[in-house]
């Protein structure tokens, strides 16, 4: 919607661990708020103020690390790798 701010994300599988992510807007005049990893819900967000006077959309996606024996420290190390 114009005038409004947005937030949307994308949620990696109950047994994947998000490690990054990215997205892309409809209108590149579209001003991103924020961006990365939303790890309380393993997703990737991002969060965007559209100011034009049209209607706009953000999509977002997530890369998700999945692994047998994945342990938590492991997706931890992943994500923090993922940050620098």
């Amino acid at each position: 919607e114009p005038k409004t701010a947005g937030i949307s994300n994308a949620t990696c599988g109950e047994s994947q661990v998000v490690t990054g992510g990215g997205y892309q807007v409809s209108d590149p005049g579209v001003q991103i708020l924020f961006e990365g990893p939303s790890l309380g819900v393993n997703a990737y967000a991002a969060q965007a103020y559209n100011g034009n006077s049209s209607s706009s959309f953000i999509q977002v996606y997530a890369i998700c690390l999945s692994g047998a024996g994945l342990t938590s420290g492991q997706a931890q190390a992943a994500q923090e790798g993922s940050r620098q």
